[in-house]
């Protein structure tokens, strides 16, 4: 926290509402005096941090997602996610998790996520199946305060089906 500058005696005789204190450090002293004249103080030293960690950042296939929101890309051969963890000046990092959540391609929209996986690193996929994977990059500060990324890759591995073709009012049979 530093250095303190002077500070006001409150004249508090019960708990103190610290509700509304903006960031930064605020130190309390509780000094006393018996009754032949004896002094004794303790302190301690309070660090207030109300802002959420930032600069956390995820990727997939150099696609940026929205911090607080969700992006998605389609895929059809491997990709890869890279994250970037969160920061935080004030009252530091817990850390950073990123999960994975797997779902189902259908109609070009994912639905159906089910469980929630955690992934160690930056992932690259090669062999994932056509469905969605939805990743969020999760950082959470000394204060309890979080903030996320998301982005959603929707794997497509499926050649397109049921097309036709007419010539001269004749539909084709085969392929060619």
């Amino acid at each position: 926290c530093g250095a303190f500058g002077g500070g006001a005696a409150l004249g508090v005789t019960g708990p103190i509402d610290e509700a509304g204190l903006s960031d930064g450090c605020y130190r309390y002293t509780l000094s006393g005096t018996d009754r032949v004249g004896n002094n004794a103080a303790i302190a301690t030293i309070v660090r207030v941090d109300t802002t959420a960690p930032i600069g956390g950042a995820l990727q997939a296939n150099g696609v940026d997602a929205v911090p607080g929101g969700s992006d998605s890309i389609t895929a059809s051969g491997s990709w890869s996610v890279t994250r970037n963890d969160f920061a935080d000046a004030e009252s530091g990092m817990v850390g950073s998790t990123l999960t994975r959540q797997q779902g189902v391609l259908s109609g070009g929209a994912c639905t159906s996520f089910g469980g929630t996986s955690t992934v160690t690193g930056s992932p690259g996929e090669v062999s994932v199946a056509t469905g969605c994977n939805r990743y969020v990059l999760t950082g959470v500060n000394a204060a309890g305060l979080s903030a996320e990324v998301s982005t959603t890759v929707r794997v497509d591995r499926l050649a397109p089906t049921d097309g036709a073709v007419t010539v001269n009012g004749a539909a084709a049979s085969v392929a060619g």
